[in-house]
């Protein structure tokens, strides 16, 4: 019968691998756009731009990665930006970062595996590197709350050094084995 065979299944059959929306908001990166938008083909199943007013390459750099660029016209507030972009999420979870970002193939591998297997989480907090030594290596980092599950209520708020507010009930992790590296080209 049909439900015997349902209920023979082995449970992984029945799961549904995770999707991930990247939101990214930009102005002038064509320096910067390319290094993420290249390891975000490994993990990101929908990339989403709001450009704030750029008029270097970046809008054309962005079309070789996703038609899902929207304008934003500026008005002093980055979190009203970030909302944009996450308005236009269409994925299980959205992470979020910054154009002069940069995630590791490594670490975007774990990004796509980690898609695989359920997720009891609703916000993962992830290192941040955001300094380095003259060798490469880590000098300062910090946990932040980078991958999120899609969910109209978790909205990012403050015009300046924005940040996301959560409502109440949420599960959070972390993971120190996928990281981000700020990495600005000066």
């Amino acid at each position: 019968s049909v439900l015997k065979a349902i209920t023979s299944l082995n449970p992984a059959m029945l799961f549904k691998r995770q999707t991930l929306s990247l939101t990214v908001i930009v102005k002038n990166e064509e320096v910067h756009l390319p290094n993420l938008l290249e390891t975000a083909r490994i993990y990101a199943d929908e990339i989403v731009i709001v450009d704030t007013g750029s008029t270097d390459n970046t809008k054309k750099i962005a079309k070789k990665y996703t038609n899902k660029i929207y304008d934003f016209v500026w008005c002093d507030d980055f979190a009203k930006a970030r909302n944009v972009g996450i308005e236009h999420c269409t994925s299980d979870f959205i992470i979020w970062l910054d154009a002069d970002d940069v995630v590791p193939k490594q670490m975007a591998e774990k990004l796509n595996d980690l898609k695989k297997n359920p997720i009891d989480w609703d916000v993962l907090h992830i290192p941040y590197i955001y300094a380095r030594n003259k060798d490469g290596t880590p000098s300062q980092s910090q946990l932040r709350e980078r991958i999120f599950r899609s969910n109209k209520q978790i909205l990012f708020r403050y015009p300046i050094h924005e940040g996301l507010n959560f409502p109440l009930g949420l599960k959070y992790a972390h993971n120190e084995s996928i990281h981000v590296i700020h990495n600005k080209i000066v």
